[in-house]
């Protein structure tokens, strides 16, 4: 019983280790990356032209949705008769922003730079690489942390239930071996 409950021991321990290295990565990435405020110029759904690569969906480009059967057909006369297309549509946002007084623009998927709704006009605040100014993020939110103690709780849980089989199984085993 002993070798189970430090099995789940160490399971527990590499899971929260996983958890804090995430939130870890989280930190130094907002640290090291420039915080701008950034101005919502466009939200709303687009349209994602994908293939699939051997085991991910990659995305060719992004129209509107209006125009995506369009676009889907012209992909797929273009690219390989084996690779399979699809169209998706994504929440996407535009937003400019200033890095070293240029001003710049960027259209990305909604999530990247909010956890939330947007809506045109809206100030939010955004990090950006000081290495390459296109690349944008949004910054740690409470979501973050919500989710990380999520896991957590989840592998506690995991923890707990994986301890109380193997007493229970200890158990039977020891019940049989008096009955025997």
């Amino acid at each position: 019983m002993l070798a189970f409950f430090l099995i789940g021991l160490a399971i527990f321990v590499v899971l929260v280790g996983a958890i804090g290295f995430v939130l870890l990565q989280r930190h130094l990435h907002a640290r090291n990356w420039t915080p701008q405020r950034a101005t919502v110029e466009f939200t709303g759904p687009l349209c994602q032209i994908q293939y699939k690569d051997t085991r991910y969906w990659l995305t060719v480009k992004v129209v509107d949705c209006a125009d995506a059967d369009q676009a889907l057909e012209m992909e797929k006369r273009q690219g390989s008769s084996l690779t399979r297309w699809r169209s998706e549509k994504t929440e996407y946002a535009e937003v400019s922003y200033a890095v070293d007084g240029q001003p710049r623009r960027q259209r990305v998927i909604q999530w990247l730079v909010s956890t939330r709704p947007l809506t045109l006009g809206e100030d939010i605040g955004i990090l950006v690489d000081p290495d390459n100014p296109a690349h944008i993020d949004r910054p740690n939110t409470s979501d973050d942390f919500i989710f990380a103690g999520r896991l957590l709780f989840v592998a506690l849980i995991a923890w707990f239930a994986l301890v109380f089989l193997v007493w229970l199984l200890v158990r039977r085993v020891q019940r049989k071996r008096r009955h025997a």
